[in-house]
């Protein structure tokens, strides 16, 4: 994958909680409260980026408990 970009100085040291290009053909969230970030990205992209070694990625559904107690047995 390619590098970070800079924040905008206007959005603060916590960076944006939800940032997209103009076409919106995708979305990055990073929740204040979790220690996650979630992309919504075509399945294409979304191939890519878990078949990077660099990076922690799993893959989630609509479903997918997204919550502190989210990693823990039913």
């Amino acid at each position: 994958m390619s590098g970070a970009w800079p924040v905008d100085p206007q959005v603060g040291d916590d960076g944006p909680e939800f940032w997209w290009p103009d076409d919106h053909s995708w979305v990055v969230t990073t929740d204040y409260d979790l220690l996650s970030t979630y992309i919504g990205c075509s399945v294409t992209t979304a191939e890519r980026i878990l078949r990077d070694d660099v990076l922690e990625a799993l893959p989630v559904t609509a479903q997918t408990r997204v919550d502190w107690y989210a990693d823990r047995p039913a």
